[in-house]
């Protein structure tokens, strides 16, 4: 494309001049009045297929041409329904629509190239909708035309004669016209032409549950479906529409599935708590409605949004110490640990656990709670045994290290010091601050604790350079 598709839209969508200016001199379309545009369903998918992501998708799926649909037939102006190239989105947001069943629009999408706007296909077949090339001797293609694809049709029609012209591109019609309507049959419904593929489409249509699809579209979708099967076929099936779009009702309730919000679970009332769409009767989570809520890993009815113990299956929810995590999971059933730490991996939690490092020294009586020791080896006689003591040869029973770096502040030579941040570096936030005119260059002395400078600061010093407290 050169240009950009403009979402350029009058009065709600909707062109409220209803004069008789034509749109397009040589096709002779009439300006559309608001009643016409509600007929067609135009006025109610607009706001819909006037979407920025959804136009360019469609644009470039079915391969449309700007030369095609320049000079009044639409483009840019996407979302002028008054166009041909508006209503041609709307027939095409349709396709989408119709989610149950196949995908018809992603099928669509890959079957149709370069779809092309023309007024009609020759002065003497002006009746003609559309039609498909496609060959190894013809530039494939698609012709939609006017006045069809503009006036005296509705979206639904429009939807289905795309998803017919598809079909084209891998089967064409028979050379036997001997149908009702005298042109475009199929010998039969078995052999899966164009016209049983617009069927099935409108079909699926019908059973689609999306709330834009009203009973006027569904009515037309099935009258339409209704006309094909006695006039399009040489040998017409033996069943009627009805027989094949009823739609499915897993549950025997009364609620078809297209409109059950728990299809395989009986629930005439249809109530939906949290409002999610997902009938209380099969909701994972009643309560509550996030992206998780339908998700049961453990398959104990509850989503992982409401489960307290989404891996391990426990219907009952059972909770002694109230942490939020059920009995069937909780490392102390009854002490509240919401952490569930269990540092030595023995399933029992830290907060109960009597001896958290597994070397057989109860808590009480170890010197190293979260580091098996059995020795209990001790140099510094501090309290820490060795295998946890960060400074084990220097009596430092607190364990102070301001820097955490793993080395405590007896035996650390070097401490990092943030002078942005105006003191030592720690874990729980810089500690005793120290203004900038307290130091001073000096050598290196073991007695005085030396200070590495290894931030940006407002002096400028050579990284690495040592510096010392006063």
């Amino acid at each position: 494309m050169n240009r950009t598709l403009s979402r350029t839209c009058l009065a709600l969508f909707v062109v409220l001049t209803l004069s008789a200016s034509v749109l397009h001199a040589d096709c002779n379309l009439p300006v559309q009045t608001s009643a016409d545009l509600a007929d067609s369903f135009d006025a109610a998918l607009a706001p819909y297929a006037c979407n920025d992501p959804f136009i360019q998708e469609a644009w470039d799926w079915f391969d449309f041409r700007e030369s095609y649909w320049d000079d009044g037939f639409g483009f840019p102006a996407a979302c002028d329904i008054q166009r041909p190239l508006a209503r041609t989105m709307t027939s095409i947001y349709l396709m989408k629509a119709a989610t149950w069943g196949w995908g018809w629009y992603d099928w669509a999408s890959t079957e149709i190239d370069d779809l092309r706007s023309l007024c009609y296909k020759s002065s003497d077949k002006k009746s003609v909708r559309a039609s498909t090339w496609h060959g190894a001797a013809q530039e494939d293609r698609t012709e939609v035309y006017m006045p069809f694809f503009y006036g005296g049709s509705d979206a639904v029609w429009r939807a289905s004669t795309l998803v017919h012209e598809a079909r084209h591109y891998e089967k064409s019609h028979p050379d036997d016209d001997s149908c009702k309507r005298g042109a475009s049959c199929d010998a039969g419904w078995g052999s899966a032409g164009a016209n049983t593929y617009q069927v099935l489409f409108l079909r699926d249509f019908v059973c689609s549950p999306l709330e834009l699809i009203t009973p006027s579209m569904r009515e037309k979708a099935a009258d339409r479906a209704d006309t094909i099967l006695e006039r399009a076929f040489v040998i017409p099936p033996s069943f009627a529409f009805s027989d094949i779009m009823t739609c499915p009702n897993a549950d025997a309730d009364a609620i078809p599935d297209t409109e059950d919000n728990c299809p395989n679970v009986v629930n005439n009332k249809q109530e939906d708590g949290d409002g999610d769409g997902i009938g209380d009767a099969c909701d994972a989570c009643p309560d509550q409605w996030d992206h998780l809520a339908q998700v049961d890993v453990d398959h104990d009815g509850r989503g992982h949004s409401c489960d307290n113990c989404p891996l391990v299956a426990n219907l009952d929810q059972q909770d002694q110490d109230g942490d939020g995590f059920g009995d069937a999971c909780d490392n102390c059933l009854t002490v509240t640990n919401v952490a569930q730490e269990d540092t030595d991996k023995d399933g029992i939690g830290n907060l109960c656990d009597a001896d958290n490092d597994n070397d057989g020294l109860a808590d009480g009586a170890d010197n190293c709670l979260f580091v098996a020791n059995p020795q209990q080896t001790d140099t510094d006689q501090d309290g820490k045994g060795d295998l946890c003591d960060n400074c084990p040869n220097n009596v430092n029973g607190g364990q102070a290290d301001s820097d955490c770096d793993g080395i405590g502040d007896v035996c650390d030579l070097i401490i990092n010091f943030d002078m942005a941040a105006g003191g030592f570096a720690s874990c729980k936030g810089p500690i005793f601050p120290i203004p900038v005119d307290r130091f001073w260059f000096l050598e290196p002395d073991p007695v005085i604790r030396r200070i590495l400078w290894s931030t940006e600061s407002l002096i400028v010093r050579p990284v690495g350079t040592v510096l010392h407290a006063q």
